[in-house]
């Protein structure tokens, strides 16, 4: 878990700042939801997480990666170039799973990916942004 990333339990399962399981099918930054990070530092990020590049000329490096179902996952995201962006799925399913950062900026959530196996996809929620390549899939095994 990174610092400033929603808590994980024994059992596996991320939690609220109250100690209750989140939920990533909430509004984003409610009590409920899945924490962000506030902005971190290269040396902040670790080995086990998901940790996505955007720009505007490569989109989302990588644009594919793989969870296990039901698992507690951490993805960071970083602006590599002088726009923000917004890393958001498609499916209302995660919709709690959030992370807006601007250029050169990284900020991380830890969250359960999905029970159900397949496919999710994700873009970056800026107008614009998703027509030039700036989108990927999550896929849940």
């Amino acid at each position: 878990v990174v610092e400033g990333a929603s808590k994980v339990s024994e059992e596996g399962k991320v939690l609220t700042d109250s100690g209750e399981e989140a939920s990533n099918k909430v509004t984003p930054n409610t009590n409920k939801a899945p924490s962000k990070t506030k902005p971190l530092k290269q040396e902040d990020l670790t080995e086990d997480m998901i940790q996505l590049k955007v720009s505007a000329d490569n989109g989302f490096t990588p644009s594919e990666f793989t969870v296990n179902s039901g698992e507690a996952t951490t993805i960071s995201v970083t602006s590599n170039d002088e726009n923000s962006h917004i890393f958001k799925f498609r499916d209302d399913t995660l919709k709690a799973v959030v992370v807006g950062v601007h250029s050169g900026v990284t900020r991380a959530i830890t969250f359960n990916a999905p029970e159900k196996s397949g496919e999710y996809d994700f873009y970056c929620d800026i107008p614009g942004h998703p027509s030039r390549g700036e989108e990927g899939t999550m896929i849940v095994e």
